[in-house]
């Protein structure tokens, strides 16, 4: 049996990857030498030497290692001590300890203030090479789970076809491969997206009758889930079934998730009443974490509320990342006070919050308009001992600069700087757009600067910022130049970036040069969104070419993309600008037709076209209708329409809307006053009129 299995998992081996036949543990791996420093003074309140074995205190140092290892707080100092000592102890021959701190050691992630993080886990996996080879010349015998933790960190380096050549060292030097060994080997395949290599060992080894567990399904239908869709994961499953081999609970909980994912709630509840009816697996916390996160997802709250408690009904205990769920998507419903109340319940609960719990709540009280909660919240939080990460602040300095304050986001960079906490491209980009939104370019420019000094290098949103601001700042040559640099560099320019040069092009007066950019955007394989429309078709009408307007509509259109109430609100306004209050009136009342949603705005336009031409009857008309449906008048409207009867002498109707505008908390504007004030000048004798007019603007 054991023959049959050893040449069936060496012909899979050199099936799927041909290595050469070498030594790759020991001349090909990495080394790295350990320096004597790097071994700190063993402090501990037990004996570890092992020529103190008569000590009262004495615990063998296998057991300590095995403790350290399980208790989740080791550091890499303290591994490195217990590594050296395990060296020192003779009698130890054992390899057991040794795989508890290599196992240990590669999975430690350095700490989250470390600027370069990726290069640290990088480190600590090639370290565990070093540290194999030292316990190999020390006379330490591997075993099988000792070759697993090479091959999991060679698959966590992107490297699996080294992986695949310590399994032929395993082959080679007489030690039989476990599920472990071959469940590792298909992570790494799905983690480097060799789906098809991954699927053809799976179905090699299920063929072969060998090394295969619950474990194996699970990877294999998680990594179908990561790199293709749920079809395949379900596809998998079935044929799974029909060899009478059942997926546990892990794996319908990955395809659960990834239907949720992919919007397909439907899809996910079927397959969650097949798990529980049909198959009668009980649900954990995590299937249902990725029901709620799916219908919160879709904006379905009621039934994530339903399926909520039906958890809790069932006596399934949520945990920090079902609360977070919750309260994240309040946040992002700009319902905050209702996401407060579910991190009350969870403190009664004694859950304890995480960072990410925190963020949503920081952003769910931006959002809201309640940047100072957001700002003292935050303050408490620190001073309860909540450890804020990179997200954390570059949510508040974003918050910050959207509200005109960029150097107040500027001094938060700074704070994180003294806290440790190394701002990345997005806290950069935040400041960059803020100074770029108030039209401080300079500052912009120093802040870029700093961001490359700290070696970060800009992205296409950086350079959108910028071109923002010099359109905004009526700069468009250099915004244009700067749109050149992107390609220069090898940044390709986005939607949003063509869609704001456009826009700054047509605001500018240029628009054939923003007609041309339109079309080598699409020419570039850039599809224009409806942003990109609506700044042509503006530019287009704000320019005089309505014609031209109209049939970039009906091009639009003809891509699939359905004009909005935004940009028929354009044309409406336009066409009365243009005189032609009859075609904008029948454009107007045509959109009830096309399915879309009228609003003050819209009813502003139009009655302003009737304003401005004389037709009062028309517009006040508007007007009431406007009220009947619901859409309430706002100081504009109150203002164009006294405007109008200003301007044909109708003092009696202008008085009485500036007595509803009044009762309504809204004031009369520049151009509204300016009028009153002629008026007050040539009409001394309207004695009502002056004294209601004076009484309001004196108030």
């Amino acid at each position: 049996m054991m023959l049959r299995r050893k040449a069936t998992i060496g012909v899979l081996f050199f099936y799927l990857s041909k290595p050469k036949v070498i030594d790759i543990i020991t001349s090909t791996t990495p080394m790295i030498f350990i320096s004597a420093s790097s071994f700190l003074q063993f402090r501990f309140n037990t004996t570890t030497n092992a020529n103190h074995s008569s000590s009262s205190s004495y615990i063998p140092i296998e057991k300590l290692v095995g403790e350290r290892c399980k208790s989740g707080t080791l550091k890499l100092d303290e591994a490195l001590d217990l590594f050296k000592c395990l060296l020192q102890t003779r009698h130890l021959t054992s390899p057991i300890p040794f795989n508890h701190l290599l196992n240990a050691i590669a999975k430690l992630n350095p700490p989250q203030s470390q600027s370069h993080s990726h290069s640290q886990s990088h480190h600590h996996k090639t370290l565990v090479f070093s540290l194999f080879k030292t316990m190999n010349s020390a006379g330490i015998q591997p075993n099988i789970y000792t070759f697993s933790i090479l091959i999991n960190c060679y698959c966590q380096l992107g490297r699996v076809d080294l992986g695949f050549c310590v399994l032929g060292y395993i082959l080679r030097h007489g030690f039989e491969p476990d599920s472990v060994t071959l469940n590792t080997l298909l992570k790494g395949l799905f983690m480097v997206g060799k789906t098809t290599k991954a699927l053809n060992l799976f179905h090699a080894i299920l063929d072969n009758g060998c090394l295969c567990d619950q474990v194996t399904f699970v990877v294999v239908i998680n990594g179908l889930c990561k790199t293709t869709n749920a079809d395949t994961a379900l596809k998998l499953l079935r044929e799974l079934q029909k060899r009478n081999l059942k997926p546990n609970l892990q794996g319908y909980n990955a395809i659960i998730d990834t239907l949720c994912k992919e919007n397909r709630l439907q899809d996910a509840l079927h397959l969650y009443q097949e798990m529980t009816k049909t198959q009668g697996i009980i649900p954990s916390v995590v299937t249902y974490s990725s029901l709620i996160d799916g219908l919160c997802k879709i904006g379905y709250h009621k039934g994530a509320k339903y399926v909520f408690q039906d958890m809790l009904d069932k006596g399934i205990k949520p945990n920090v990342i079902t609360y977070t769920i919750l309260i994240d998507a309040l946040c992002k419903e700009k319902r905050a006070d209702e996401a407060f109340q579910i991190l009350d319940l969870m403190r009664q609960k004694g859950v304890k919050a995480t960072a990410a719990t925190y963020n949503a709540l920081i952003y769910g009280l931006c959002i809201s308009g309640q940047r100072e909660e957001a700002t003292q919240f935050f303050s408490d939080i620190i001073t309860q001992g909540f450890s804020p990460n990179v997200q954390t602040y570059n949510i508040l300095v974003d918050a910050l600069c959207k509200d005109g304050m960029a150097k107040e986001g500027s001094e938060l960079l700074e704070l994180m700087s003294e806290t440790d906490i190394m701002p990345n491209t997005v806290t950069y980009n935040a400041l960059i757009d803020g100074y770029c939104l108030r039209g401080q370019i300079e500052e912009a420019i120093r802040v870029f600067n700093s961001m490359l000094g700290r070696g970060l290098k800009p992205n296409v949103i950086t350079f959108s910022s910028f071109i923002d601001g010099y359109c905004k700042a009526k700069r468009v040559d250099e915004a244009v130049l700067l749109f050149q640099d992107m390609n220069d560099i090898g940044l390709t320019p986005d939607v949003v970036t063509w869609s704001i040069l456009i826009d700054g092009l047509c605001k500018a007066g240029r628009v054939e040069v923003a007609q041309q950019l339109f079309e080598d955007m699409q020419n570039c394989g850039q599809n224009p969104d409806i942003i990109t429309y609506a700044s042509l078709i503006d530019g287009l009408c704000c320019n005089g070419c309505l014609s031209e307007a109209m049939k970039l509509v009906h091009k639009m259109e003809s891509t699939g993309l359905k004009a909005n109430v935004v940009i028929y609100s354009i044309i409406v306004d336009n066409m009365c600008k243009a005189g032609k209050l009859n075609e904008a009136m029948e454009l107007f009342r045509g959109l009830s037709t096309k399915d879309l949603q009228l609003d003050t705005r819209t009813y502003n336009i139009m009655i302003n076209g009737f304003c401005n031409k004389g037709m009062l009857s028309d517009a006040e008309s508007l007007f009431a209708e406007m009220e009947e449906k619901g859409f309430a008048p706002d100081n504009w409207t109150f203002n164009i329409i006294i405007q109008g009867f200003l301007k044909k002498n109708d003092t009696h109707k202008a008085v009485e809307f500036f007595k509803v505008m009044d009762e309504r908390g809204f004031s009369g504007d520049a151009t509204t006053a300016s009028m009153v004030t002629d008026f007050l000048l040539v009409n001394e004798s309207n004695h009502e009129c002056i004294g209601i007019f004076r009484e309001f603007f004196l108030k």
